[in-house]
């Protein structure tokens, strides 16, 4: 089965290339005897698809030969013998379309069975057709591929090419594709080669080479067909004259008799074609180009229109391509419209992938003739440096202590940079920009302008943010701003060290804590020591008085040091400890008391001391439990406090024996976070943390 097809008639052409199929069934010699069993002929058909008459002729080994003239929407055909130097170029007086067709071969295979003549058997190789691609659209580039199936098939693909180039098209593996076959009165020549199956291959030329060809393949041993008739004679000398395939008769007037039902198999002789792909240009004369650019900060727009390059053309054949040649940082933003293809009024907008960097390309423009135009594009960038690197990070600050900070924008380029704006665009009032800068303004080449922002925040326990932005003639640049106000809060209990005996010591624990933000620090003055007290029957060790002065305490952070005293002598022991810390706000004072008393003199001790013991859980969700212990009886309280130091619950405030005591801190109405727990017992105070969750 042959199918023809039709191309539009823009893409038809006036010069062909025919060349030969070589395959299983193509003819080697001249001999007659030969042709009896190959292929005897190839057809080509000149299809007249113009107005008037269309006048062809076609080169060959033997001279120039011309067909009769062709009307429109007929067809003249030429028979040729397909040996392998028969190639031939094909030309027309005006466009046309030119398809080639290979001739089915059948031959004899002997008769069916082995014994006398009851039947015949026949091999057959199809036909296949194919277009030839006008010489105005041969291609560069083209892929080919053979299937696998069905099994048993081999495949060919021959390609044309000029003369000048024969050494230009190469393979997918970069082997030359090899043309060793001129064609007579022609600058052309051409070759063949087998196509393995399977394979993805293609051919593309080099140094300006062209070419076209097609890909066909055949059934290696052919297809097949045999029929055996259901009668025939006892003396099987001749073919039956009156088979039947049916009857009651055993056996007939002239001795035939019945050997088996009529049969007939047939196994199609597959064939196919295809051409190599082509350029689907429109062969005729290009439109001619009225192109205008203009510039702003989105980019280049080009405005592309269509003009007849001949007033008695019909219409101009319109674009069919624009794109991007040796694009740096560059991209076609937009493209009206889209597709492209048959416009004759285009815009487009090329731009910057990444606006603060130098792009250009060069735009192609191509018709549907194939006809380019070429625009070259180029977008300077507009880039700054900003050094230090782009950040104001005031870290933390003090309410009321306002602070400063600059850096400095370089304009790197070889030319001037004009700056529209700068502003702080959340506008918060904790910020400003000092002094405030003439815009617009311009950046010589290499030149640079500093840029201050104050902070001066008011409010402690607050993130300040904004943003400083720069604003060009085409791109914006920003740069974040931050300030964070800290509130610390220092806190320390008082210890009550009870009764003792003369010279009997007793060491406390004494916790030291960051109850509000940022960071408490500690440093004595004038060379001092970071806490100070009194009376020397207190003391602390060394080594707890360099942990004070190495602690840097962040929100909730404690650190816990041992207080001890001892005193030979009776009395009430009373000094204030003062700690040298980074705030002062909160308690940054210990009150500790001691008694010595003689034994006749002390009431009964219950060898407990007092302490705010552990809390259970730690951290908690609703409720926790509270444990604490009393040296001796007498009044005590146990109070909680928020991170802002105010009162949210007292758990008690009276008598206690002494002992150890368990109190339940209940907080589910209260938000989750950190609280302190105070127990102050006869002048005598410990503080521990807790967290709510």
């Amino acid at each position: 089965m042959l199918i023809e097809w039709l191309t539009p008639v823009e893409l038809h052409g006036k010069e062909f290339v025919y060349t030969p199929q070589v395959d299983v069934v193509s003819p080697k010699s001249i001999s007659a005897g030969e042709l009896d069993s190959t292929r005897k002929y190839e057809f080509i058909r000149v299809y007249g698809t113009h107005e008037g008459e269309t006048r062809a002729s076609y080169d060959d080994l033997n001279g120039r030969h011309d067909l009769d003239p062709i009307e429109q929407s007929k067809v003249g055909e030429v028979r040729l013998r397909p040996y392998a130097h028969h190639a031939a170029r094909f030309i027309t007086s005006q466009p046309a379309q030119v398809m080639m067709s290979s001739a089915a071969v059948v031959k004899y295979a002997g008769t069916t069975e082995g014994g006398g003549y009851i039947g015949a058997k026949y091999d057959g190789w199809g036909g296949a057709m194919s277009e030839l691609v006008p010489r105005d659209r041969w291609s560069t580039f083209a892929p080919f591929y053979a299937s696998t199936h069905p099994a048993g098939m081999e495949h060919h693909i021959n390609v044309v090419t000029d003369s000048a180039h024969r050494n230009d098209v190469f393979l997918k593996n970069g082997t030359q594709f090899v043309f060793d076959q001129s064609i007579p009165n022609t600058d052309l020549i051409w070759g063949t080669m087998n196509v393995p199956a399977g394979v993805d291959n293609w051919l593309v030329a080099r140094n300006g080479a062209r070419f076209s060809g097609y890909v066909y393949g055949t059934l290696t041993k052919g297809g097949h067909e045999q029929w055996r008739p259901g009668m025939v004679r006892d003396r099987d000398v001749d073919p039956p004259s009156d088979a039947h395939s049916s009857g009651d008769d055993a056996r007939d007037a002239d001795a035939s008799a019945a050997m088996h039902p009529s049969e007939y198999e047939e196994y199609l002789g597959i064939s196919y074609a295809y051409p190599l792909a082509s350029l689907q240009n429109i062969i005729t004369v290009g439109d001619s180009l009225n192109i205008r650019s203009t510039s702003d900060c989105s980019g280049t727009t080009l405005t592309i229109t269509s003009i007849l390059p001949d007033p008695r053309e019909p219409d101009p054949v319109g674009l069919r391509s624009v794109r991007l040649e040796n694009p740096i940082n560059a991209k076609i933003a937009s493209l009206n419209p889209f597709p492209v293809t048959g416009s004759t009024q285009t815009t487009v907008l090329v731009a910057a992938i990444d606006p603060r960097q130098d792009a250009s390309a060069t735009v192609v423009i191509m018709d549907r003739t194939g006809k380019i135009a070429r625009v070259a594009f180029t977008q300077l960038a507009e880039r700054i440096v900003i050094d230090p690197p782009a950040r104001f990070d005031f870290d933390e600050m003090t309410p009321g202590a306002p602070r400063s900070l600059s850096l400095n924008v370089t304009n790197p380029l070889g030319r001037s940079v004009t700056v529209k704006n700068i502003r702080l665009i959340n506008r918060n009032p904790a910020f400003s920009i000092v002094p405030p800068l003439p815009v617009p303004l311009t950046i010589a080449p290499n030149g640079l302008i500093a840029i201050t922002v104050r902070s001066n925040p008011t409010e402690p326990d607050r993130v300040y943010i904004d943003t400083v932005e720069i604003e060009l003639e085409c791109t914006l640049w920003k740069i974040p701003v931050r300030a964070e106000t800290s509130n610390p809060c220092v806190n320390v209990g008082d210890l009550d060290f009870g009764t003792l005996l003369p010279s009997q010591s007793r060491t406390l624990p004494l916790m030291i804590c960051n109850d509000g933000g940022g960071v408490v620090t500690f440093e004595g003055q004038s060379g001092g020591s970071v806490i100070e007290w009194l009376l020397t029957t207190f003391t602390i060790s060394q080594a707890d008085i360099a942990k004070i002065a190495d602690a840097q305490l962040s929100r909730g952070d404690c650190i816990t040091i041992n207080v001890t005293f001892t005193s030979p002598s009776e009395g009430v022991f009373r000094t204030t400890a003062r700690l040298w810390a980074s705030t002062r706000r909160c308690r940054d004072e210990s009150n500790w008391i001691a008694r010595v008393a003689p034994i006749t003199a002390a009431p009964a001790e219950t060898g407990v001391v007092n302490s705010l013991s552990a809390v259970e859980p730690n951290p908690f969700i609703d409720a926790t439990d509270i444990a604490f212990s009393m040296s001796r009886g007498g009044h005590a309280s146990l109070v909680v406090y928020d991170a802002r130091g105010e009162r949210v619950a007292t758990l008690f405030d009276g008598e206690r024996n002494a002992g150890t005591h368990v109190a339940r801190f209940d907080a589910m109405l209260l938000p989750a976070g950190v609280y302190h727990v105070r127990l102050s017992v006869d002048g005598w105070s410990e503080t521990r943390s807790v967290v709510k969750r």
